[in-house]
């Protein structure tokens, strides 16, 4: 029997143990061990409602995710967490939209993202990041869309004409006729 799965037979005894907790969470590090720590890892936190060193084990996870529907799981997963346990709604705003990085075409995650921003004000963010979206995008639908989104934010919630005829100016130049645009 190694060392792993003695800690894991001490926290199925004891979900507290601290001690064990900390080991595991050196081990972490361990490329071989990794996947089975932080499944381990995860019931625990969620068992001693440690929501900070939840949204930590999920960072860890993110090294090694790689599809975009993956990645976009995680960073909500890290975003409820931060909204609805710990109260930081900043982080959370920051998570989902970094869903929307990863992924730009979560529907979910761009309709609580842009509920956030007018909820507490984050039209600016949403706009920036909608524009960084845009700039990178290959598919036109989503282009437009995004862009038709970033667009109105700028004019109705940050006053900026200029910036907002940039942003409906590429949804003109995909499709010339967008009545909105």
């Amino acid at each position: 029997i190694d060392a792993f799965d003695l800690y894991r037979q001490v926290l199925l005894d004891d979900p507290t143990h601290r001690g064990t907790t900390e080991a595991l969470e050196r081990m972490a590090d361990d490329e071989a061990l990794r996947f089975d720590v932080v499944d381990l890892l995860e019931a625990t936190y969620q068992h001693n409602e440690a929501w900070a060193k939840l949204v930590q084990l999920y960072q860890i996870r993110l090294r090694t995710a790689q599809a975009p529907h993956e990645r976009a799981d995680l960073y909500l997963q890290m975003a409820d967490l931060e909204l609805e346990r710990l109260g930081r709604v900043e982080h959370g705003f920051e998570h989902i939209g970094q869903a929307l990085t990863a992924d730009p075409f979560n529907q979910g995650a761009q309709e609580r993202y842009e509920e956030l921003a007018g909820a507490h004000g984050m039209w600016p963010a949403l706009v920036a990041h909608y524009e960084a979206i845009v700039d990178e995008l290959d598919d036109p639908i989503r282009v437009m869309e995004l862009a038709m989104v970033a667009g109105r934010a700028t004019m109705s919630e940050l006053g900026e004409p200029a910036r907002a005829f940039d942003l409906y100016s590429k949804v003109l130049d995909i499709e010339p006729t967008h009545e909105e645009a």
